[in-house]
C-alpha cells in the first residue's frame, strides 16, 4: 500500500514540477476558443438569455454554431475540433501515447486553414506550443 502511495506522489511531483508550455498553451487556447464560441452563440440568438439555462458542452456549441452558420468554413471547424480533441487528450491522460498524433492533427488543420496567408510556410518550423498558439489565434479570428 505504501509503495502505491509513493508511486502516486512521485507521479504528482513529476507532472507538477515543471511548467509544460505545450499543455499550458493547449488548455488556455481551448478556453479562449470556447469563450469565442459562447460569445458567437449569444450574438446569434435574439433571446440569448435562454442559453444560460443550458449547460452546453464545447462540442455542442460547435454543432449549434455550425448549424446556424452562414459561412460554412470547414477549415475553421476542423481547427476547432482538432484543438478540442487535443485538449481532451491532455486533460484526461498526462502521458498519452496519442499526444503526438493529436498535435500533428492540430498542426495540419492550422496549415490547411492558413493556406494562402503570407509567410505561412516560414511557420512550419515553429515549435508545437507556438503552432498551438497561432492555431488558437486563427480559430478565434475566423470565428468572429
Amino acid at each position: 500500500m505504501e509503495h502505491r502511495i509513493n508511486e502516486v506522489l512521485n507521479a504528482f511531483e513529476r507532472h507538477l514540477a515543471r511548467i509544460d508550455e505545450l499543455t499550458h498553451t493547449i488548455l488556455k487556447g481551448h478556453l479562449l476558443v470556447e469563450e469565442a464560441l459562447t460569445k458567437a452563440l449569444y450574438a446569434a440568438f435574439p433571446n440569448s438569455s435562454h442559453l444560460n439555462r443550458g449547460s452546453f458542452r464545447f462540442f455542442q456549441k460547435i454543432q449549434l454554431l455550425r448549424a446556424i452558420s452562414k459561412f460554412p468554413d470547414d477549415s475553421l471547424w476542423e481547427m476547432i475540433l482538432a484543438l478540442n480533441s487535443l485538449r481532451n487528450e491532455v486533460a484526461h491522460s498526462l502521458d498519452s501515447p496519442k499526444l503526438n498524433d493529436k498535435v500533428a492533427d492540430v498542426r495540419a488543420s492550422y496549415f490547411k486553414a492558413a493556406a494562402g496567408y503570407e509567410g505561412i510556410d516560414a511557420q512550419r518550423s515553429q515549435p508545437d506550443d507556438m503552432i498551438c498558439l497561432l492555431h488558437t489565434s486563427l480559430a478565434v479570428k475566423k470565428s468572429r
